[in-house]
């Protein structure tokens, strides 16, 4: 059985297992995908896990991305600029780290073709990779803790915005949690907004979506993105690369 994991601190609401399951049907594998909160002691046994074979791939979030990139034999390039794993796996005896937010930020450039910036609010793992899959913009960091968006801001040679505040014509990637329990953005920094990917996600569309959809704006939303950066797991623990819109329709 394909034994994978989700660690995080708290992860008790996840969908990522429920997403998991549906693909391992669709695959036709025998597994099982859990979701452990825990402290780093917790992280740190899974991780080790992983290298003794037990688990066949282990996802990471808040807040162990970090961590995890330390831990691994091998970290793919975008992870290891970013210095955030949330993907782990087993290759040739060693421990790999990658990151499915970078890759799918990657391959989501291409739909945001008519902005040469980019806002990106946090500054945790998920808003390093934001900045290091989209190197190619014009950036600009946004948090609650100015050092903090500094040292994003710093590392990719970008600029710090206060927090609040838009950039007029960029795209706006929500590295943050807020809009999961409803949350809204200050006015001035969806107004400014020609586009959005909001990694957050809620039982219900989050405000920061809502706003953008009622105009001609491209829009991916967080259940969107939470499922492209499980395919892409996904691929990397299997080799098998499910489509999209296969996974969207069984969800």
């Amino acid at each position: 059985m394909l034994e994978l994991r989700l660690v995080g601190s708290d992860v008790d609401r996840s969908r990522s297992p429920q997403i998991h399951r549906v693909m391992l049907d669709l695959a036709a594998l025998d597994g099982n995908y859990r979701a452990v909160s825990g402290d780093l002691g917790v992280a740190f046994e899974l991780f080790e896990s992983l290298r003794n074979g037990d688990l066949a791939g282990i996802n990471v979030t808040m807040p162990f991305k970090e961590r995890a990139a330390d831990y691994c034999d091998w970290v793919a390039e975008t992870a290891r600029v970013s210095q955030s794993v949330n993907t782990m796996f087993l290759a040739d005896g060693e421990v790999h780290g990658a990151s499915s937010d970078a890759f799918v930020l990657s391959a989501l450039r291409s739909r945001f073709s008519d902005t040469d910036k980019v806002l990106v609010l946090g500054s945790g793992g998920a808003a390093s990779a934001a900045a290091a899959a989209l190197e190619d913009m014009e950036l600009y960091v946004s948090a609650r803790r100015p050092d903090q968006a500094r040292r994003v801001a710093e590392r990719f040679d970008g600029e710090v915005v206060g927090w609040g505040q838009g950039v007029p014509g960029a795209l706006l990637v929500n590295a943050t949690p807020i809009g999961a329990l409803g949350e809204a953005l200050a006015d001035r920094v969806v107004e400014g907004a020609v586009a959005a990917i909001d990694l957050a996600y809620g039982s219900q569309p989050t405000p920061l979506v809502d706003r953008l959809r009622s105009r001609p704006s491209e829009v991916v939303d967080g259940h969107q993105f939470l499922v492209m950066q499980a395919i892409k797991s996904f691929e990397w623990w299997t080799g098998i690369q499910l489509d999209f819109q296969s996974v969207w329709d069984a969800l």
